[in-house]
């Protein structure tokens, strides 16, 4: 697939929705992150990496092609720094194609040796196992403990195919229960759940 073939399919809603979403809406999940939002309100600098497959790595995003929008990791940095005025370093070493295995192998060459404050995960796309996902995750942040004990994390539930298509579904509808809720005591938060590609999905099949 050419690394630009979403942007040029991509549509703009150009009118204001007058509906009611009935749907399950986002809350605010600072607390779970204490030490990385301590260090921004008190302007210190962070280091944030983000670490994942091609939805992580930039993929087919707007960065490529018309309007040149940031990938959405670079996006939420940015954010943060007009919020908190902090020096954050920011990398991206997300890798296209790749599933938890390979990222519990390169955890300490792509995210531990950076020393990070905080680590975005987003694995899954590639994941026909959520057991394997779950495993790999947890042992993924405790490598990054071993290097930092007072590393937080954030991880990132994959979307869900386009139900249609017979040759890239392998259960990734399955992959929001990986999420290890068990480190959500010592600085982890799930990111994004899995609800509102399903309500879409469920109200319109593309």
């Amino acid at each position: 697939m050419q690394p630009n073939y979403f942007p040029p399919h991509q549509i703009a809603v150009t009118y204001t929705h007058t509906g009611t979403w009935s749907g399950p809406i986002p809350a605010y999940a600072g607390a779970q992150l204490p030490n990385t939002l301590a260090k921004l309100s008190q302007g210190k600098p962070i280091t944030v990496i983000l670490y994942g497959d091609s939805i992580s790595a930039g993929a087919c995003a707007s960065s490529i092609a018309s309007p040149y929008l940031p990938i959405w990791g670079q996006l939420v940095v940015n954010t943060w720094q007009k919020i908190y005025h902090s020096t954050i370093t920011f990398h991206d070493t997300a890798v296209g194609g790749t599933a938890s295995t390979w990222g519990l192998t390169n955890v300490y060459a792509n995210v531990s040796q950076y020393n990070p404050d905080l680590v975005i995960i987003g694995f899954g796309m590639n994941e026909c196992s959520a057991s394997t996902l779950k495993s790999n995750l947890t042992a993924m942040m405790n490598n990054v403990k071993t290097v930092n004990p007072n590393a937080e994390f954030i991880l990132v539930s994959t979307t869900i195919p386009n139900p249609i298509d017979p040759n890239f579904n392998c259960g990734q509808a399955q992959d929001e229960s990986a999420i290890p809720k068990s480190h959500r005591d010592r600085g982890c938060d799930g990111g994004h759940d899995q609800s509102p590609p399903r309500i879409i999905k469920h109200e319109n099949i593309y």
